[in-house]
């Protein structure tokens, strides 16, 4: 059997100011920007990208489901979401509460400068 796709490659993210998204991101989760002297591109430690566009009226990635819960379009991997969530406090970021949802793991939301949600995950629990 043919794999037609191979991976995701880039995330497009609606933000109002390009420079600003990527120095956030590039800030907080410790991203690289992709070209020298743009923030509109910040290269994942995986190879993928995530692309910051210029909207021009204000949209998120955020979507209600059918049970009403606002859901994140994306959730990163991270290596330790406890120390994460407690860095980004530090840092004075209203973040969701950092919890272990059964077996999957500590993960928590947080939103973006522009209203997007986020989900991290520190991944499944070593057994």
């Amino acid at each position: 059997m043919i794999d037609l796709i191979e991976y995701l490659d880039t995330l497009y993210v609606p933000v109002a100011n390009t420079e600003a998204a990527g120095q956030w991101y590039a800030k907080h989760f410790g991203l690289n920007p992709d070209r020298e002297g743009s923030f509109s591109t910040l290269r994942m430690p995986g190879g993928q990208s995530i692309m910051f566009v210029e909207t021009r009226e204000k949209q998120t990635l955020n979507f209600i489901n059918t049970e009403g819960y606002e859901m994140f379009a994306v959730t990163f991997k991270v290596d330790d979401a406890q120390a994460l969530h407690c860095k980004l406090k530090e840092q004075g970021l209203e973040v969701g509460e950092c919890n272990n949802d059964g077996n999957c793991g500590y993960n928590f939301k947080i939103y973006d400068l522009d209203g997007n949600r986020i989900h991290l995950w520190g991944g499944f629990p070593q057994v």
